[in-house]
């Protein structure tokens, strides 16, 4: 199996894997950041989208010439020189985010089959907002980012679990050494 092969078919898997991650936040809680202080789903999913859409070519709407709002990283200079405003953001609904997500998603899947084998290969490269990199290095890069992620949203999920919808205040166990 070709390196090519291999890397799409990762590419594949992790993205729907990911999707269903996110599809399983509720729409009432997508937005909304987690109960210990993390980022919200809907953050989390456009991360992933504008990352992906970094490391596509200009002539496919990436790249460093297009604005992102969701790179992480903001007060970096390269960074800073990226942002700007984007289709959908954070209180954008679910379904329009997910949507957004999964068209970059399969956009990045179509432009990463198109190139040749080589473009594969390690001494192939392109250039990012911070320098020059081997294709295949930023692909694997970017299916660890995307795992990374999709374990947050997965603690994000059993953090939810339990939670009632309108946050109440703690009770304190009888006999405990809690406030009386």
């Amino acid at each position: 199996m070709s390196i090519k092969t291999f890397l799409l078919q990762q590419f594949e898997t992790e993205h729907q894997v990911f999707l269903m991650a996110l599809q399983e936040i509720p729409e009432e809680r997508f937005s909304l950041r987690s109960p210990c202080g993390g980022h919200s789903a809907a953050w989390i999913a456009l991360h992933i989208l504008d990352w992906t859409r970094l490391y596509l070519p200009e002539e496919q709407g990436g790249g460093p010439k297009a604005k992102y709002a969701y790179l992480g990283w903001e007060n970096e200079p390269w960074t800073q020189a990226l942002q700007g405003e984007t289709a959908v953001n954070e209180a954008s609904p679910q379904g329009l985010v997910l949507t957004a997500l999964e068209a970059a998603l399969a956009q990045s899947r179509e432009g990463y089959s198109r190139l040749p084998e080589q473009a594969f290969a390690p001494e192939y490269r392109m250039q990012t907002p911070f320098g020059e990199r081997a294709l295949s290095d930023l692909l694997a890069r970017q299916l660890r980012h995307i795992a990374y992620h999709r374990g947050q949203v997965v603690l994000l999920q059993r953090q939810w679990e339990g939670t009632p919808s309108s946050p109440q205040p703690a009770e304190h166990p009888k006999n405990s050494a809690g406030p009386r």
